[in-house]
């Protein structure tokens, strides 16, 4: 699946980092960048419509429940999951350049704020040895994206 992702701090605008308390979520590494660390059941960064958002980050959704038409009548959108790297189970790997697929469930009126799960497949043994998890991000563009 997904428990963290990082991305540097300079994607995000002085608005955003402020409206999201994003300062909370940083950490300045040896090399000088600073970093964003999000994870799951907090909020995550994601891309719609070229725009870089913040949402809440529930968990994961599984290929299949895109690609069998369950998840249809909450009205799912393919975003992507902008991160440098990514954690499961405490073993961290890179992603750029590549993106991680999301899936956007855009909130019901005005109690319930949009949200964002990571897309997952089945592992590839060299991803469950690595991290011990069933379930690995589909990338954007990759063999198994819904649009790819």
């Amino acid at each position: 699946m997904c428990d963290a992702i990082r991305l540097p701090l300079s994607e995000f605008t002085a608005d955003q980092v402020r409206h999201y308390r994003l300062d909370d979520y940083v950490s300045a590494y040896p090399d000088g960048e600073l970093m964003a660390t999000f994870r799951r059941i907090q909020i995550v960064p994601y891309i719609h419509h070229g725009q870089l958002l913040l949402a809440e980050w529930p968990g994961s959704l599984k290929l299949h429940q895109i690609q069998n038409g369950s998840l249809n009548y909450q009205k799912p959108e393919l975003v992507e999951i902008p991160a440098k790297v990514a954690m499961e189970r405490g073993a961290w790997f890179d992603v750029d350049p590549k993106r991680i697929r999301g899936i956007l469930i855009p909130g019901k009126g005005r109690h319930q704020s949009d949200r964002v799960f990571v897309l997952v497949r089945p592992a590839e043994d060299v991803y469950e040895r690595m991290t011990h998890g069933e379930w690995q991000p589909v990338y954007v563009g990759g063999e198994f994206d819904p649009i790819a």
